[in-house]
């Protein structure tokens, strides 16, 4: 299914309309992928709902989106993993290796105690 991309989030800023791109839901095997050409947040099943399917409907479903998919996945899922991929968006600083860092800095040195 291909669809245009507009949509209005239901969860996070409620009712703002906002357009996510060209939309192709594929079939792939067993899995369905909703793929959007515009990089966005997966608030809710806002996206889900424009390729024609509905993330209630599926025993599992993943999501692309550091923190914005709890507000509407959260509540209807049985169980919320999150995966730590590579890249420069992890919450987990100690996977980067600093090079000039002037420390001691707290996460790369659990010892540092800053002054009261």
């Amino acid at each position: 299914m291909l669809a245009d991309g507009h949509t209005m989030n239901r969860t996070i800023a409620g009712g703002t309309k906002f357009d996510i791109g060209l939309t192709a839901t594929l079939i792939i095997g067993s899995m369905t992928i909703t793929v959007t050409s515009v990089a966005w947040q997966g608030f809710d099943n806002a996206q889900k709902l424009i390729g024609g399917i509905d993330p209630k409907d599926y025993r599992v479903v993943a999501v692309k989106s550091s923190t914005h998919f709890r507000a509407y996945f959260t509540p209807i899922a049985n169980k919320v993993i999150t995966a730590d991929g590579p890249g420069g968006t992890t919450t987990i600083v100690t996977n980067f290796k600093p090079v000039n860092l002037r420390g001691p800095v707290y996460s790369f040195d659990m010892e540092t105690q800053y002054p009261a």
